[in-house]
């Protein structure tokens, strides 16, 4: 069993490494009452929850620790309500993503859950494998009868270590990870020559969450709903980029889109002639004003990685 995790006040933007720092005045929400402001980096402008654990203790426990069965419920439950929702948004929103920019067929989806994302992209004649770090969810992934590896983010290389991928995809993954460089910086060695990355994560700079954070401001509500324990990074377009391009990356491209989750669009989405109208149309936007999420494309760069 690990041991309970520390927690440590922030000094370096965990985003882009950079020292300038501010309180935002803003704090996440915590079932257990630790304090967790929520700092902005005045480098890259990307904010994060300041005082974090060392690790998360439910994504480093070994693969032969005991499947919880009060954990091994919630995946399920959580994963069988959310199945038809993946089942019409990644046809329109990751598959596309894939033909275009995938020049091979091994691809490696991290934190892969128990989503459809996987089975899709097998039915659709890649051979895809799953990396994901609680074991009660990739048991529960295996079900579906994919290749599932179970590990620690922060080690990834060594757990999949001389594999190489066409392409790496994360979906709603990047804004969880308590050190997202070096797991970005662990990534290069897992692609191909001409590999690529594709994650889609909330937009921290979208219209409608600056209009929350206002609203929270002027109601003088030191937690907003939209940060929250989990969700430890929030990144808009140019943190986003400036994180890719400081850890090696070339950007290709990143669109600032609309997400079809919540439950609103689940309802929608059951209407007959809506489930595949609609998510052809929200896959086609590009907008701030209409963004909840991004979506950024990048490759290994030739330059040298900034440290």
């Amino acid at each position: 069993m690990s041991p309970p995790p520390v927690s440590r006040m922030a000094t370096r933007c965990p985003l882009c490494d950079g020292a300038r720092l501010v309180d935002t005045r803003f704090g996440a929400q915590d079932s257990e009452g630790v304090p967790r402001p929520v700092f902005e980096c005045r480098t890259c402008s990307g904010r994060f929850i300041a005082n974090r654990p060392d690790f998360i203790a439910k994504v480093q426990f070994s693969a032969t620790d005991p499947l919880d069965p009060k954990i091994l419920k919630e995946a399920e439950s959580y994963f069988g309500g959310k199945k038809d929702l993946d089942e019409v948004d990644y046809p329109y929103s990751f598959l596309p993503l894939v033909r275009k920019w995938s020049r091979g067929g091994k691809i490696l989806e991290l934190g892969c859950g128990a989503s459809q994302l996987l089975p899709l992209l097998k039915r659709a004649g890649y051979e895809a494998v799953g990396f994901e770090g609680v074991n009660e969810v990739a048991h529960v992934a295996r079900r579906n009868g994919v290749a599932v590896r179970k590990g620690d983010f922060d080690t990834i290389a060594r757990t999949l270590e001389g594999e190489r991928y066409d392409l790496i995809l994360a979906d709603q993954v990047f804004e969880h990870l308590l050190h997202p460089r070096l797991v970005l910086a662990q990534l290069h060695g897992l692609l191909s020559l001409d590999g690529k990355l594709i994650f889609r994560l909330p937009n921290e700079g979208s219209v409608r969450r600056r209009c929350e954070l206002l609203l929270a401001r002027f109601v003088r509500r030191r937690e907003p709903w939209s940060y929250f324990i989990d969700h430890w990074n929030y990144f808009n377009k140019r943190a986003l980029v400036e994180c890719f391009e400081g850890c090696g990356y070339d950007v290709l491209r990143v669109k600032q889109d609309l997400s079809p989750q919540g439950f609103l669009m689940a309802r929608v989405l059951r209407v007959r002639g809506l489930h595949q109208l609609l998510p052809r149309m929200l896959a086609r936007i590009d907008s701030n004003w209409l963004s909840n999420g991004l979506t950024i494309v990048a490759a290994r760069s030739s330059t040298r990685v900034r440290s």
